[in-house]
This record gives C-alpha cells, structure tokens and sequence, in this order.
C-alpha cells in the first residue's frame, strides 16, 4: 500500500496552529509573572507601610519631655512641626524620643535620641541623630521608611483640642495625628498617644471605674435597706 505525505498545506496549517498555541501560551506566562510581579510590589510596599507605622508609633509613644539646645545653648520647644521644616517638601516634625537602649552605659551616650521625619522626593524619611543636643559639624543619618507619598502632615490635641502647632512650647501633647496620602492607599491617617496622653487616658479610666464601683455600690445600699425594711413590717393579723 502506497503511504501518503504531508502536503505543503498540511505542513502550513499545522505550523500556523503550533504558532497560535505557543502564543497563547506565552501570553498566559506573561499574565502569570505580571500578576506575581504586582502582587510582590504590593506586598512590599504594605510591608514598608507597616513599618513605617512602627517606627511613628513606637517614637510618638515615647516622647521625652526635654527640649533640644541647639548650637547658640538655646533651648528649643519641645516639638518643631511646621511647614518645609528641614527642608521637607511637606510637613516636618522634630522632637526628643526615650527608648534607645544602651546596655550597662557601653557608648559614651544617652538613651534619649532626637529624630525627625520629613518628606523629600515622594519619600517619608526618618531622621536621627546621636547626640540629643545640636553639635556642630555633625550630620545626622537618615532612612527611607516609604516610597510614593505625596503629602505628609501632623496635628496635635493639647488643652484647646486639635490643632497642626504644638499649644504649648513646654508641655508635651496628649496625641499626635499623622495624615499622609500614598499613591497606591490614598489618605491615610493614624493617631498615637503620647506618654501625657497615655496618662490621661489611665486616669479616666480609673476614675470612670471608681464612679461606677461607687453608684454601684450605693444601689445595692439602697436595695438592702428595702428589704430590711419590708422584713420589719408588722404583721396584718396583728401577730
């Protein structure tokens, strides 16, 4: 029996569809590595938000109620946020934090540490220096904390409520609201408390429970005095 070949056609036919299949099949990798690479780009980017809203919280929980002498001795408030501060293209915000651990006293420094945050070139960045006080000469060291965030602003409750200045110069604030916008989150906004406003919060609470032990405590007075009362009531048959 006579076998037949492949016509040209066949061959031509069968390459077209080959090259179609490979086509969709590599425009499917494509998807595939597009949606990982995205999905690894958000996943670091929320870990570096994250991280970010460690480092704010853990320097705003620790505040230090001392003020910074700059070169000239003089002595600084006790938080600097204002506009274009340190050369932020926002919003910048310096203060002293307690918390930099120096076991058994090894380096010759404090364990106050005075930081700053300040954005520059779509970057929420960390400042900090070694030495609480100014010192000539000295530059101080930064770290990127996050990428893509267009504005950044601070607020502060004081005794007259919120407010973007500090009320007074020589008293901590009792919290601190952080608002930045990000490219990709939009507005976000965080509030952390204060070691004054931690305080505080400790001392509502604890009255609001003493009010509460002491109202309780008076109605079950009033309620046992009822019933001694309706206990004592003489008998209707007169025995």
């Amino acid at each position: 029996m006579k076998q037949r070949g492949f016509t040209l056609l066949e061959m031509l036919v069968a390459i077209v569809i080959f090259a179609l299949l490979t086509m969709a099949a590599y425009q499917v990798l494509q998807g595939v590595m597009r949606s990982d690479e995205i999905s690894q780009r958000h996943g670091e980017s929320l870990q570096a938000l994250q991280r970010a809203m460690f480092f704010m919280q853990r320097d705003f929980t620790q505040l230090a109620p001392r003020s910074v002498r700059d070169e000239t001795e003089e002595q600084r408030p006790l938080i600097i946020a204002e506009k274009y501060l340190l050369e932020s293209d926002d919003m910048g915000i310096e203060m002293l934090v307690l918390g930099w651990r120096n076991p058994q006293s090894v380096i010759r420094r404090s364990q106050l540490q005075r930081v700053a945050y300040l954005l520059k070139d779509e970057k929420l960045i960390k400042r900090f220096y070694n030495h609480p006080d100014a010192v000539v000469g000295y530059e101080p060291r930064e770290m990127v904390l996050l990428s893509d965030v267009e504005e950044l602003n601070f607020r502060f409750h004081g005794s007259s409520g919120w407010s973007q200045q500090v009320s007074d110069s020589n008293q901590l604030p009792r919290a601190v609201e952080v608002t930045l916008r990000h490219k990709d989150y939009g507005e976000l906004r965080r509030v952390f408390l204060s070691p004054e406003g931690s305080r505080a919060a400790v001392a509502s609470q604890a009255q609001e429970d003493a009010n509460r032990n002491t109202n309780q405590g008076g109605s079950d007075s009033g309620t046992n005095n009822g019933n001694n009362n309706s206990g004592s009531q003489p008998d209707p048959d007169g025995s």
